[in-house]
């Protein structure tokens, strides 16, 4: 395949929230347009399975932005498959992720009983492109989500708590499919508890995940979010919830 090729396939597979100005694609990405399915065959690294509402069928495309963090160093590759929950709460944990292009269990991103995790961005994260179970990221000194814009289907509920310094959702923007947790509110994505993160960055969240492709936010206790976009007090179930989820 070469680059004129790349950009037509491009063109037709666009995934939503990316801005097409001319030709995106730098390098060839023969990746582009293969079949996928959005919690089955995955994509070559470094693509999202696009799907339309309601379908589980698609096609890659390339992701085009990691926003602070660079692309995965093997974009080519089909990455792994960890058949196992993975909780990654010191820095070294991210090389149980190494490789890993699937989770067939949670995976935790989250500071140990009580204790803050000291992250500079969760890079080591960017070839994961499947959750089975749930997707938790508690109890950080995260700023943004960079990283994470590979993900592209979760099995049973996003959780995104008590992130003190966090600040930006959009490492979560390539999600196609998130099912809600088998018990507690029926919301595929739950946001609480982030002292600093402003009611824009769930808005932008929601405009893309929420309007255009079904996935339900609740946002709650996020204090410098103020407005429709987040209750000031998270109701008792989310607290039991995230809980459950080991925040």
């Amino acid at each position: 395949m070469n680059r004129s090729h790349s950009c037509l396939l491009w063109s037709a597979v666009v995934v939503a929230g990316a801005t097409l100005t001319g030709c995106p694609i730098d390098a060839l990405r023969d990746g582009i347009g293969a079949p996928c399915v959005i919690d089955g065959d995955a994509c070559p690294t470094d693509h999202v399975c696009h799907v339309d509402v309601g379908e589980t069928d698609g096609l890659c495309a390339p992701i085009l932005d990691y926003g602070s963090c660079g692309p995965p160093s093997y974009p080519q590759a089909i990455g792994k498959v960890r058949a196992e929950t993975l909780d990654i709460d010191a820095v070294d944990d991210f090389e149980k992720l190494r490789d890993v292009v699937r989770v067939e269990g949670d995976l935790f991103l989250d500071g140990a009983a009580g204790t803050v995790l000291r992250l500079e961005d969760v890079c080591s994260a960017a070839g994961v492109q499947q959750v089975t179970g749930s997707l938790v990221v508690a109890q950080t000194n995260l700023t943004t989500l960079d990283g994470l814009q590979g993900m592209g289907a979760v099995g049973a509920g996003v959780g995104i708590a008590a992130n003190p310094n966090l600040v930006d959702l959009q490492g979560l923007i390539n999600l196609m499919g998130v099912r809600p947790p088998e018990a507690g509110p029926a919301f595929s994505i739950v946001i609480a508890d982030n002292l600093t993160l402003p009611a824009e960055a769930i808005r932008a969240l929601r405009e893309v995940l929420s309007d255009q492709r079904g996935i339900q936010i609740f946002a709650c206790g996020n204090r410098a979010a103020t407005g429709e976009n987040n209750q000031i007090v998270c109701p008792v179930e989310v607290n039991r919830l995230l809980r459950r989820a080991g925040t």
